[in-house]
């Protein structure tokens, strides 16, 4: 965790492929996705709608228009949020807060599983599990509370790593 605490900022390539049971076949989309430390994420799919994370505002655009929130008013939206910065940032502090935490180290790579711990949020979605090699997430996996499953892949990566004070920052191609 403290290798990705060092990523100030990541741009990669998704594929994402949501499972729903109210459908035959998964819905698949593909985009860009950004993260900028400490609170700023941003996914934008190839067909032009996309989710832009700042702060505690979040903002969906469709084709048929903007929708803008406050994430501290869903206790859902700001579980799965605060799981996914908090472990872009590296921060396991606030992950145990409200998460229980099953973290695997492998030669390949590492998997952290988030358990929520609170009631509201568990009734939402009932763990993400985070693939990842060194200071890179490679793989999401969000398992909804109704059995819905999200997965996303990140590729083509490019991270900024910033080790700490007077120690520059370098990226990787």
């Amino acid at each position: 965790m403290r290798s990705l605490a060092q990523v100030t900022q990541v741009e990669a390539e998704y594929r994402e492929r949501v499972e729903l049971s109210l459908l035959d076949q998964p819905l698949e989309s593909s985009g860009h996705l950004s993260y900028q430390a400490p609170d700023r994420l941003s996914k934008t799919s190839d067909k032009g709608d996309a989710v832009l994370i700042d702060g505690d505002r979040i903002e969906l655009i469709r084709g048929d228009g903007k929708t803008r929130l406050r994430i501290s008013d869903h206790a859902a939206l700001e579980g799965i949020v605060l799981a996914l910065r908090a472990t872009f940032a590296g921060d396991l502090d606030r992950l145990r807060r409200l998460y229980r935490l099953d973290y695997q180290s492998r030669p390949d790579g590492w998997t952290l599983e988030l358990v929520p711990l609170e009631r509201g949020i568990a009734n939402l979605f009932q763990s993400v599990r985070i693939e990842g090699v060194d200071n890179r997430i490679d793989r999401l996996d969000i398992l909804e509370g109704n059995g819905d499953r999200r997965r996303m892949r990140l590729t083509n990566q490019r991270l900024l790593v910033c080790p700490g004070p007077g120690n520059g920052c370098r990226g990787t191609p």
